[in-house]
């Protein structure tokens, strides 16, 4: 009677990402949300070595130069953490004063158009929570009626000249306004593309045996899009992992629960 072997395998579990510091350490494990998708494999850097002596040449020697872990992983649970590594990003905290502003210059404005106070290169996002907003002519000569010229929404810092309104195009604006003191938390991508962490993801299988997998030098990338608006579909980020081999660690590390 032939031996039966039906170890099935119906995957379930959670994914954490370690991200290292400057220095290579290990900050802590992130638990990344509801992952859908976890698909790992193995790729390798090879060289084949032929017979060039003989009238048909055949391969004399394979060598493997590197292996390497390959993963594809997919969340849709988007948060600060999961964001950040799909940006490749890094956390960017703007000040924001609550000093009066006067004078900046909003320059040839068109009707039916939306236009944001403070932006400068530092902060492209402006200011948010505005408060005792004026908008004036260049000259100082006309100030405008928030209720018939334009209108404001101060939690957002941003005015709209109304189509109807006496702000003409082209006009050149002063406003005076002053921003709510507050931290504007921000987010910005990074010159690389990935991030480098330890990944670990531990098994809770619907069927089968658990196993903890670990990837101790593994880059977590983005691919692909994330599809941020959609009313049937939730928002999904998809990243490729690999997972590196260095001189004291393979790439992947499997072990039974």
């Amino acid at each position: 009677m032939a031996e039966e072997k039906n170890n099935l395998h119906l995957g379930a579990g959670m994914v954490y990402f370690d991200p290292f510091d400057a220095d290579g350490e290990r900050t802590g494990e992130i638990y990344l949300g509801n992952s859908p998708g976890f698909a790992v494999g193995l790729t390798s850097q090879q060289t084949d070595v032929f017979d060039a002596d003989a009238a048909r040449e055949s391969l004399i020697k394979r060598i493997e130069r590197q292996v390497e872990g390959a993963a594809t992983l997919t969340i849709d649970n988007v948060d600060d953490d999961t964001l950040r590594f799909f940006l490749a990003g890094e956390e960017a905290d703007i000040a924001q004063a609550a000093t009066p502003v006067v004078d900046e210059d909003v320059e040839a404005v068109q009707k039916g158009r939306w236009y944001q106070l403070g932006v400068t290169d530092a902060n492209p996002h402006g200011v948010l929570k505005v408060s005792a907003v004026a908008v004036t002519s260049e000259d100082g000569g006309t100030t405008y009626s928030a209720s018939d010229d334009y209108t404001l929404n101060a939690d957002l810092g941003r005015i709209y000249i109304k189509p109807g309104g006496a702000i003409a195009d082209d006009a050149d604006l002063h406003v005076d306004y002053t921003p709510e003191a507050r931290t504007v938390e921000v987010m910005r991508s990074r010159s690389q593309t990935y991030t480098e962490g330890l990944l670990r993801y531990i098994e809770d299988n619907t069927d089968g045996a658990d196993r903890i997998w670990v990837m101790p030098n593994a880059e977590l990338t983005p691919s692909g899009e994330a599809a941020l608006k959609s009313r049937e579909t939730p928002t999904q980020l998809t990243f490729t992992v690999r997972a590196k081999s260095t001189a004291s660690q393979r790439p992947i590390y499997v072990a039974n629960q």
